[in-house]
């Protein structure tokens, strides 16, 4: 799945960032789908949102 690797070069980023790691679901067994879901493990949403506006500013 493409989303799947753009998800990971980000979840580079994210760890440089100082996230945590996370996990990556999808429905690639269970038939037709374009489902994706990352779950993370945080304290806090401020906390994520937080780390997601780092990422994002140092994306290459």
């Amino acid at each position: 799945m493409a989303v799947v690797d753009k998800i990971k070069k980000f979840q580079r980023i994210f760890k440089k960032c100082g996230g945590p790691g996370y996990r990556i679901y999808t429905g690639i067994l269970s038939g037709l789908t374009d489902r994706g879901v990352c779950e993370f493990d945080m304290e806090s949403l401020g906390k994520l949102e937080g780390l997601f506006w780092a990422a994002s500013h140092n994306i290459e």
